[in-house]
């Protein structure tokens, strides 16, 4: 089940990427000035390379002094291309930027609920290998010409309860048809191979009886010592799921807890599947505008930094670092029912798990006299039970 700091790291890494985009559209603005005085080899007139080397370096340090800027506001007299050049620099900078956010905003909430999907696609998974072993069995009593006697019991996966369970669970079906997810056979059969090679399966193939206890075993070991753990397996979800190593520990979890719900239920009962979250609107919301003030309040969490690290080079703070003060910044400015204290060490502990090994200490200190700074200046105002103390 999802939890706040995971959509608090989800949020870092999407302002991230928001800012990756900003350098490359101011990148591509000063190209398309560039190109505004470039020979034009089509014109009759005869070209000056001075002139037109001077129109382009006038108006990309034009570009650059009012880029921030949604028009073009001229406070010295320039020729009528370089008006028309920086103009139009300035508008494709910001439709540019606009067109980022929205679909970083989207592409956030979307690789957000695959976590929902991959779940899914994880019990799915436990049904198709349960299946295969079905087949196996089949294969086995088709042979007329067999040399090796298989014993009955080997097959036993092909009848283990639980993944019957899952095979015949309604709401699944329905989720896995709605959100049409299907494993291919092939790929299946091949996974099935790699698993009958685990020590753990073979020994499990080779008891002649087994109790519900061990069918339940066996399917929690493929799943954690098998899908979570083998090679072939993690490099197709990996590659599916570009949040897959935050997004893994939530699906295991999910997983888990399904597996012995239904394990646990009477014969016929449908346990409900678990949820993204408790309420995932509230937190789809939250997130999206965690993000949309971290982008807003970008400028002046950047000041706030600077004007408190004058002893260091700015530079040499990481740019992650510096995504994880802003968004804890507007965290603690824009969000009045969350304790100053709760964002403070929800995002040392973002910082310890994705940034350099010694963040977390300059995360803490800087936040905690930022924090302090924003309760004096009354920008941060807290409701709500137990909020009355912002320290």
């Amino acid at each position: 089940m999802l939890n706040r700091r995971l959509l608090r790291a989800k949020a870092v890494q999407s302002l991230y990427a928001f800012q990756q985009c900003q350098q490359s559209d101011y990148e591509l603005a000063l190209d398309k000035i560039a190109s505004d005085f470039l020979p034009d080899l089509n014109s009759m007139e005869v070209q000056d390379p001075i002139k037109l080397a001077e129109g382009r370096e006038q108006a990309q340090k034009l570009f650059k002094e009012q880029y921030l800027n949604k028009t073009l506001t001229l406070d010295r007299p320039v020729s009528p291309k370089v008006e028309k050049s920086v103009a139009e620099a300035i508008r494709f900078y910001h439709q540019a930027l606009k067109k980022d956010y929205e679909n970083l905003s989207r592409s956030l909430v979307r690789e957000t609920e695959k976590i929902f999907d991959n779940y899914l696609r994880f019990l799915l998974l436990l049904v198709e290998l349960g299946a295969q072993a079905k087949k196996e069995h089949q294969d086995s009593l088709n042979r007329k010409f067999t040399q090796v006697s298989i014993a009955e019991y080997t097959f036993k996966l092909a009848k283990n309860p639980i993944i019957a369970k899952l095979a015949t669970h309604i709401a699944l079906k329905d989720e896995a048809l709605r959100r049409n997810i299907v494993w291919d056979n092939e790929l299946v059969r091949e996974w099935y191979k790699l698993m009958l090679k685990e020590d753990f399966y073979k020994q499990y193939r080779n008891l002649p009886e087994t109790t519900h206890e061990d069918e339940l075993n066996i399917v929690l070991s493929i799943a954690k010592q098998f899908i979570l753990s083998n090679d072939a397996v993690l490099a197709y979800f990996e590659e599916n799921d570009i949040g897959w190593a935050d997004n893994m520990p939530v699906i295991k979890s999910m997983a888990v807890k399904t597996i012995k719900r239904i394990a646990e239920a009477p014969a016929g009962e449908q346990i409900p599947l678990q949820e993204l979250s408790p309420n995932w609107q509230n937190d789809k919301e939250y997130m999206v505008e965690l993000f949309a003030k971290g982008v807003q309040e970008s400028a002046m969490a950047q000041q706030m930094i600077a004007d408190r690290t004058q002893n260091w080079d700015i530079d040499r703070i990481t740019i992650l670092d510096k995504v994880i003060l802003n968004l804890a910044i507007s965290e603690m400015i824009h969000f009045p029912s969350i304790p100053v204290k709760v964002t403070i060490n929800e995002f040392i502990e973002i910082s310890k798990m994705y940034s350099t090994p010694k963040s977390y200490f300059f995360v803490n200190g800087l936040l905690n006299t930022i924090a302090t700074d924003l309760q004096q200046a009354g920008k941060v105002k807290k409701s709500g039970r137990g909020l009355i103390d912002n320290k």
